[in-house]
């Protein structure tokens, strides 16, 4: 026997409705004039990263030599034009198949860029970034491991115009050796 009302209580679930107190709250007016425009910081954040992009990669671990790859990445804007997605798959030399996948969005409240990273190698990282002007995002060190040791991430970006981008990430390890990832992005 099939029961009624199953496919409302999942929908208020999924839509985070069941929450305590829920039912104890007053209705909310809706807004006389519609949604409010996105800040300009969002908005800047969206443009500056949305896109088909084609980076020129070199990786630098300490006494390696540099690893050149070409990296193709697809950013899309999702949420209402409020933060983007990118995705890329591409085969590094010396490492075989690679998929890498972040979100990306500018918080009003905090007033910083979220930059959310994972890779198909096991990398979860999510930098807090603040814009320096309109064309430079400095995120701020982050503490996180890799192989199992301490490490501390720094990563900077800049758009010197609409169709170039520059990014470098500076992993420094527990002994003091530091691993580069940077490239140059030419947007499509």
């Amino acid at each position: 026997m099939k029961r009624q009302g199953t496919g409302v209580i999942v929908a208020a679930v999924v839509l985070g409705l069941a929450s305590p107190g829920f039912a104890k709250s007053p209705p909310v007016k809706p807004a006389a004039a519609g949604p409010a425009a996105p800040a300009p910081e969002i908005r800047k954040t969206v443009e500056a990263f949305v896109g088909d992009w084609i980076s020129k990669t070199t990786t630098t671990m300490p006494g390696a030599a540099p690893v050149k790859a070409k990296i193709p990445n697809k950013c899309r804007s999702v949420a209402a034009d409020s933060a983007v997605v990118c995705e890329s798959q591409a085969t590094v030399p010396g490492v075989g198949e690679l998929g890498m996948a972040s979100l990306v969005s500018y918080d009003r409240e905090s007033k910083e860029v979220y930059f959310m990273a994972v890779s198909s190698m096991g990398i979860v990282q999510q930098h807090k970034c603040t814009w320096k002007d309109d064309k430079h995002l400095d995120c701020r060190p982050l503490a996180a491991t890799m192989m199992g040791q301490p490490v501390t991430k720094v990563l900077s970006m800049d758009w010197p115009d609409a169709r170039t981008s520059h990014f470098k990430s500076a992993t420094t390890m527990k002994d003091g050796k530091t691993v580069t990832f940077e490239g140059t992005g030419t947007r499509k």
